[in-house]
């Protein structure tokens, strides 16, 4: 009999002690992390840039680059960059020479590439008026040696409306040398 009393006694403080931590948990105010401050933390977000305008120049201060983007955000522990609405145009001394634009890019820190994804567009320049334009979906362009490169359907219009299609290229940024992978189709105008 002493011993059913113990385990009696035992039981009832085991519920009341679940009862408390159970009313606890429902009554504590403490703030605990938010969707925010989850998403802050998942994203490595270390700073952002609104309107960013950049441009660089030549060692004999003509310039030589411009990159605009409406919003720029870095990300500290993976070392890259992703941009809205980039816009990266490449000027010679007598004026622009090519641009390249996209909805959005990736920016690496760590090597010379820009991914560029949906909504790509390179457009030649040959004496200030545009000749050849790319369009595609994804591109690469190395910062370092001024070419592109993509594995995805492009597709190629020159000035006199000439189109040209094709799956993956690597050119220079001006569109004066394409080398075109496979499946090519249409006509260029050589000139």
């Amino acid at each position: 009999m002493i011993i059913a009393r113990h385990k009696l006694r035992l039981l009832i403080a085991t519920c009341l002690i679940i009862i408390a931590v159970v009313g606890w948990i429902n009554t504590d105010n403490r703030q605990g992390p938010t969707n925010s401050d989850t998403f802050a933390t998942q994203t490595d977000i270390d700073y952002f840039i609104k309107n960013a305008n950049f441009k660089s120049f030549t060692i004999t201060g003509q310039l030589s680059n411009t990159a605009h983007s409406p919003s720029i955000k870095h990300f500290e522990h993976s070392q890259h960059s992703i941009a809205q609405t980039l816009t990266i145009e490449s000027y010679s001394p007598t004026g622009i020479e090519a641009s390249i634009s996209a909805d959005k890019a990736n920016i690496s820190d760590s090597d010379n590439a820009i991914t560029f994804q949906h909504n790509v567009i390179v457009t030649g320049y040959r004496e200030q008026q545009s000749y050849n334009f790319l369009k595609t979906q994804v591109l690469t362009y190395n910062r370092h040696n001024q070419s592109i490169a993509t594995h995805d359907h492009v597709e190629i219009t020159d000035a006199l409306g000439n189109i040209i299609t094709a799956t993956g290229l690597l050119s220079d940024l001006h569109l004066r040398t394409l080398n075109l992978k496979q499946n090519v189709k249409g006509n260029i105008n050589a000139n």
